[in-house]
């Protein structure tokens, strides 16, 4: 019988241990692809979105592409940042000077809370250059808290591809993207079976 206790404590610890490491994964930053069709000469623009935020003061994150194919021309701040009544302002965009990245990030003054929830961040304008297919990659995301403290995040889908000069676009499905959508499922299904089998061995005793 102590050995069935013993058991069912170290599957309930293994449950809690789970759902706390569920919990501390924090928000997910998102590149989605473009609306329209892009051929060369023209412009496009891409979303960056942002899921499960809480009192997001700032952000940062990096654009990575090819710089013979696509360049950065500007972005604008999405709703998101000052939709808690701070008053938000771009940080950037600061380029490489090898080129094919770009930082980009924002900040907000104010005594009101930060960002949270779900929203658009930033929206990147693009400016083609060239017939081709290019990787538009997001990379070393910052979410910034009160006093400069960082808050969890993640990057999932945060990868595009985009074909020039076909007018025809569509998302990478980079290897974030599909395992991050079933990523909550699985986690949540496996909590309950760990759950239910704490359950089953207490009660046989």
């Amino acid at each position: 019988m102590r050995s069935v206790r013993t058991i069912c404590y170290l599957v309930l610890g293994l449950t809690l241990l789970v759902t706390a490491t569920a919990l501390a994964a924090g928000a997910v930053v998102t590149l989605n692809p473009p609306a329209a069709a892009a051929t060369v000469g023209s412009e496009f623009t891409t979303d960056v979105t942002i899921k499960g935020s809480e009192a997001v003061l700032g952000f940062q994150f990096d654009v990575v592409y090819d710089a013979n194919l696509v360049e950065l021309t500007s972005f604008d701040l999405g709703p998101w940042l000052g939709a808690s009544g701070r008053s938000p302002a771009k940080l950037g965009p600061a380029f490489a000077k090898d080129g094919g990245r770009v930082t980009v990030g924002a900040y907000t003054l104010g005594q009101q809370a930060g960002a949270g929830g779900d929203g658009l961040m930033v929206t990147l304008h693009w400016k083609t250059k060239a017939n081709g297919a290019v990787d538009l990659e997001l990379q070393k995301l910052q979410l910034a808290g009160a006093g400069g403290t960082a808050l969890p995040g993640e990057i999932s889908a945060g990868k595009v591809n985009v074909t020039l000069g076909n007018a025809s676009s569509a998302s990478s499905g980079s290897s974030a993207s599909p395992a991050g959508s079933l990523q909550p499922l699985l986690l949540g299904g496996g909590i309950l079976l760990l759950a239910l089998v704490a359950f089953l061995l207490l009660r046989r005793r």
